[in-house]
């Protein structure tokens, strides 16, 4: 048991500075906010292939050489000065390969694979062979997890970790010649290094898991901040109609539970379709006229039906309206609201577009809007779109694009691109 524990400390500290490394650098704030679109775009896949090279390398320099007196040697970083024939090293380099695979996807897990294990096979060592094979299999199907998993669990990551110790032992194994040699190493350094792998990649999808409730913590904060706005005076309506007309204002009083009911089902979603987001305006809309039937109109002016499944936070659309409602109104002057959804040129993207023939917003604001939280007269105001673009931004990372255009006394076009997403 004693010589476990001689292997198994020096592995424990090589990754607990990988880890530790990677929970600070998958927090910093570009990196929260677009680790989900990472591996779909160039600077992202140099970025996750520069890191986990590096800390694949430095999973195997940062283990132990075995000798066959059982006698423990550190890494050297030259290769003049490899391993001896009947040398072999213990080390976490796959526990990074699988954390590679699962984060990045496939591309990254067989890229990451094949680096590490051309520069493990540099070393050499009696399993240089299938070492080297070994980080490349384990690249591949970490990376094929991450592609059929419907959702990343750390069981999930824990599981592909123990499997690819397995593999790497069993190809010890069968490739290398010194088949004596190769079982005692095996019976040597296996609990140790399956016990790091499996524990590593369990803490490091658990750091991608938090990094992501970022996002979500930030959307729930988001939810709350529209949720009650139109809620009092909806039912001051509502009060109103009853004089009049009791059977409508039942109707409506139907409804308003119905929409209530809509937006705390939203409130636990991190996407909804366009086409259940277009039905919540609707009803959004719906009570608004009841308040203002003379002094509003709402229309969805050019509809593609063939994007009506593509996806987006819940509300997008309905904080486009709010703020046109909020801000947008004349007093002498009835309030036009138009929709358009459409594709891009190259039908990659999704257009919103959301106007009005309000008011229109001073040249002096209309650059920051969205980009910082602006004073307001209104109660809550100034906040509704800077909380939507950091929302926009944490979904779709660098990937959405939002435009504010706009001319005083005459309105206000705000333009949406995102990405196609069913």
């Amino acid at each position: 048991m004693l010589f476990y524990l001689n292997y198994l400390l020096p592995l424990l500290e090589g990754a607990s500075v990988v880890i530790t490394t990677a929970f600070i650098v998958f927090r910093l704030p570009f990196l929260r906010q677009n680790l989900r679109y990472l591996g779909h775009n160039k600077a992202g896949v140099l970025f996750l292939l520069a890191f986990f090279s590096l800390m694949a390398i430095y999973g195997t320099h940062s283990g132990m050489i075995i000798s066959p007196d059982g006698s423990l040697h550190s890494v050297p970083w030259s290769y003049d000065s490899g391993l001896q024939k009947d040398e072999a090293i213990i080390n976490f380099r796959d526990l990074v390969v699988v954390s590679a695979g699962l984060v990045g996807g496939p591309l990254i897990g067989l890229i990451v694979g094949a680096v590490a294990g051309i520069e493990r096979y540099q070393l050499g060592g009696f399993t240089a062979e299938a070492c080297a094979v070994a980080s490349l299999l384990s690249g591949i199907l970490a990376g094929q997890v991450q592609r059929i998993s419907n959702k990343m669990t750390v069981l999930i990551a824990a599981m592909t970790g123990s499997f690819a110790v397995l593999l790497q032992m069993l190809l010890i194994l069968l490739i290398t010649d010194l088949f004596s040699s190769a079982l005692h190493l095996v019976a040597q350094i296996m609990l140790p290094v399956l016990l790091i792998t499996t524990a590593g990649c369990y803490l490091f999808v658990l750091i991608i898991q938090l990094v992501e409730g970022d996002r979500l913590k930030m959307q729930a904060y988001y939810n709350a901040q529209i949720e009650p706005h139109f809620l009092m005076n909806t039912l001051n309506a509502i009060r109103s109609l009853i004089r009049v007309d009791p059977a409508k204002a039942r109707a409506y009083v139907t409804s308003l539970g119905e929409f209530m009911r809509e937006t705390q089902r939203y409130a636990r979603k991190e996407y909804v379709s366009l086409r259940n987001e277009l039905a919540q305006v609707q009803r959004y809309m719906d009570f608004q006229l009841l308040r203002f039937p003379h002094k509003i109109d709402y229309k969805v002016v050019d509809l593609d039906e063939s994007l009506l499944e593509n996806t987006l936070p819940p509300r997008t659309l309905l904080t486009l309206i709010e703020n046109c409602l909020t801000h947008a109104r004349q007093p002498h002057k009835k309030l036009l609201i138009s929709v358009r959804i459409y594709a891009t040129p190259d039908n990659k993207k999704v257009i919103c577009e959301v106007s009005d023939n309000g008011k229109g917003i001073a040249c002096k604001r209309l650059d920051q809007i969205g980009e910082r939280r602006l004073s307001s007269d209104h109660k809550g105001g100034g906040r509704a779109l800077y909380n939507l673009t950091q929302l926009l931004q944490h979904t779709f990372g660098n990937k959405v694009q939002f435009y504010v255009t706009s001319s005083e006394g005459k309105g206000t076009l705000v333009r949406l691109i995102f990405p196609k997403k069913i």
